[in-house]
């Protein structure tokens, strides 16, 4: 019974371990995302996202008028 006890306790451990490493990937993907979004580097971008995703570029051209 000891042993069952100690088996259920560190596979619960491990399970929380692992979930914890699975976020912090996430996070770290979800970083990267945005440093090539801040960037506006597009192959990253591409490299990063599913096939079939289009991505479109716009850009604002700010005049500045003088009097």
């Amino acid at each position: 019974m000891k042993y069952l006890l100690l088996m259920f306790i560190l596979c619960l451990g491990i399970n929380v371990n692992d979930q914890k490493s699975e976020s912090e990937n996430v996070k770290a993907k979800i970083i990267e995302f945005f440093d090539a979004f801040h960037k506006q580097d597009s192959t990253a971008l591409e490299s990063m996202v599913m096939d079939n995703i289009i991505l479109h570029q716009y850009q604002l051209i700010k005049t500045v008028r003088q009097y």
